[in-house]
């Protein structure tokens, strides 16, 4: 009899051993598996973030690019740049047709790209563009001469006897003399000077009213608009990807 319980407590202590190391096994793989599962989500989390901070550096490169094309529309956009990531803006296209902006915002191993297609409101679509990155002096001793195309000017723009047919966007002053005319409208950064019966038919956007002279023979058809200086754009199309 004392032997039979003696073997029965004996198994009762491996019964207990294994339920013990059965339960121990059960909780290391419960504890495995929250390990995996905390780490799987700290590295989703954090994707999250590099997501987030690549959407906003493409977004800032973007808006870099769309700044710096409202103040001179000639400028060739080409961004590089390291903050708390990457940016990287590239062009396609310049003012005489739309222009596509592409910027990729780059955190650690992720990456955003943003782009858009625009168009400057600016130009009369009628007439083809002209770009001068200097000054441009049109003259004509003789007869009047006339051109039929939208100018961009980075320098100043002299006319005399001259006209103008479209629109002018000018980064300097622009002088008209001698009969000189512009049928269209005029965007203009330092001042604007009309004499010997020099005209302008449109309308005239300018940063500083007061540096528009007009002599008594000559005459501008369309309103004086005080202006912020920065090139009207229209936005064709974005994409994100």
């Amino acid at each position: 009899m004392v032997k039979l319980l003696i073997l029965k407590a004996n198994n009762n202590k491996g019964f207990v051993l294994i339920t013990v190391i059965w339960l121990i096994a059960l909780m290391s793989v419960i504890a495995l598996g929250g390990v995996i599962l905390s780490s799987n989500e700290y590295k989703i989390s954090m994707d999250q973030v590099k997501l987030k901070q690549a959407y906003y550096l493409a977004e800032a490169g973007l808006e870099e690019g769309l700044n710096t094309l409202r103040v001179n529309p000639a400028q060739e956009i080409s961004i590089q740049e390291n903050l708390d990531g990457t940016i990287t803006v590239k062009q396609q296209g310049d003012l005489t047709e739309r222009i596509k902006l592409e910027a990729i915002g780059t955190s650690g191993d992720i990456k955003k790209t943003l782009s858009l297609e625009l168009e400057f409101n600016f130009l009369n679509k009628q007439y083809p563009v002209l770009i001068e990155l200097s000054d441009l002096n049109l003259s004509s001793s003789d007869i009047p001469m006339e051109i039929y195309k939208n100018i961009f000017c980075e320098g100043n723009l002299s006319l005399e006897n001259y006209g103008i047919m479209g629109n002018l966007y000018c980064l300097g002053k622009t002088e008209l003399a001698q009969g000189s005319s512009i049928v269209g409208d005029i965007y203009i950064y330092d001042g604007l000077s009309l004499r010997e019966a020099s005209f302008i038919k449109g309308k005239v956007f300018i940063k500083k009213i007061e540096n528009v002279f007009l002599d008594d023979s000559s005459f501008i058809e369309g309103e004086i608009i005080q202006w912020d200086g920065k090139a009207p754009i229209k936005i064709i199309n974005f994409q994100e990807k």
